[in-house]
């Protein structure tokens, strides 16, 4: 073989190599970026659902805080908590004491600031829409839901969340809850002076669907599919 061919084949041989270095160059680093971007979006979309869902939190927060300290709220724990003494002190004690289911009777239009409600479960029904709620319901001081929305009233509870709010400390779970498959919560301590009268509890519904749902919001945000699991068992999903 000539020298000329010789070259020439080297020369082309080099040609062909170094441009497969540089594809393989181009692909790394083009595959790099794309999966760095690609790690960058899922922690953008794990940080906005994580915000998100703290977001809704703080608002049940707040709202079952809020609530605690009005005065008309409060006014509806302190009538239930004297009705139940008169009861105690004329069963003679606690012993042998009947529960009971709900304090509507006692409850006049008066109390609910002149809305047109029949009874204490609908004022909070009725505040649960204006304020979006999925639930809202008011607990005394022995776990008695003694009036609720998302909740019957006249159950008894006694989920760690709650009783975390009856000791005094404002608490908040992830869980079912009355009529709740799977909600996050809120529970607020409700007192009078240094008694603790009992608690409210507040809360989302994420095992739902729906424009609002909290699957549907992080679907419409962040362009990806959403399925909030109860343990094992998928509660809600985008993938339909």
């Amino acid at each position: 073989i000539s020298l000329k061919v010789k070259l020439t084949a080297m020369i082309i041989g080099a040609s062909v190599l170094g441009i497969f270095i540089t594809a393989y160059t181009a692909l790394r680093i083009s595959n790099n970026e794309l999966i760095s971007s690609l790690e960058d979006e899922i922690d953008n979309t794990a940080t906005g659902a994580e915000f998100l869902i703290y977001d809704w939190l703080d608002n049940l927060d707040r709202y079952s805080e809020m609530l605690s300290v009005e005065p008309s709220t409060r006014n509806f724990f302190i009538k239930a908590d004297e009705e139940d003494d008169m009861r105690r002190a004329r069963s003679g004690g606690a012993a042998g004491l009947p529960p009971r289911n709900n304090y509507n009777d006692i409850f006049s239009a008066d109390d609910f600031g002149g809305m047109e409600v029949e009874n204490l479960d609908d004022f909070l029904e009725n505040m649960a829409d204006r304020a979006g709620l999925d639930l809202l319901c008011f607990i005394d001081e022995y776990g008695l839901c003694f009036a609720g929305y998302g909740i019957q009233s006249g159950e008894r509870v006694s989920d760690s969340f709650v009783r975390e709010a009856l000791d005094g400390e404002m608490s908040y779970a992830f869980q079912g809850f009355g009529e709740m498959d799977y909600a996050i919560l809120s529970s607020s301590p409700v007192r009078d002076g240094n008694e603790i009268l009992g608690c409210i509890v507040s809360g989302y519904e994420l095992a739902d669907a729906g424009e609002d749902a909290y699957t549907t919001v992080i679907n419409e945000n962040y362009g990806v599919e959403c399925t909030v699991f109860k343990g094992y068992t998928r509660g809600a999903t985008t993938l339909g």
